[in-house]
């Protein structure tokens, strides 16, 4: 996935924060990698920790059954992608 085609992913999660699945922002955050020196990712009790750049969040994965995000966590990463020049609000 190039560059404009993260941002349109990025862009599409931002236009729908009630229908975001883990899997899309775990997608997003897997083609930013190559962009940054810093990824990481690591398993917490009942979220996941993402790491890019300098720019730090989290997300519960703690709603399986439905599969979608809490909107709170959506707006956490597009702060982070904000943050990072991915996304401009």
């Amino acid at each position: 996935m190039d560059a404009d085609q993260i941002r349109e992913e990025i862009r599409e999660i931002a236009r729908h924060p009630h229908n975001v699945r883990f899997a899309d922002i775990d997608r997003v955050f897997r083609n930013l990698e190559p962009f940054f020196t810093h990824v990481k990712k690591s398993k917490r009790k009942h979220s996941w920790l993402f790491e890019v750049g300098d720019q730090t969040f989290s997300v519960s994965d703690h709603n399986k059954g439905r599969g979608q995000v809490k909107v709170v966590y959506v707006e956490n990463f597009i702060d982070a992608m904000i943050a990072l020049g991915w996304y401009e609000d």
